[in-house]
């Protein structure tokens, strides 16, 4: 039970790294195409 609940966990984490990666790289191209 409480690996499964460490799993998710690790799983949520992962996929929040994931979204503030992407967000990071889209706030990158906001910034390049305000500069240009």
């Amino acid at each position: 039970m409480a690996a499964a609940a460490r799993a998710r966990v690790a799983y949520l984490l992962r996929q929040l790294q994931r979204a503030a990666w992407l967000f990071q790289i889209l706030d990158m191209e906001q910034e390049l195409q305000r500069k240009w």
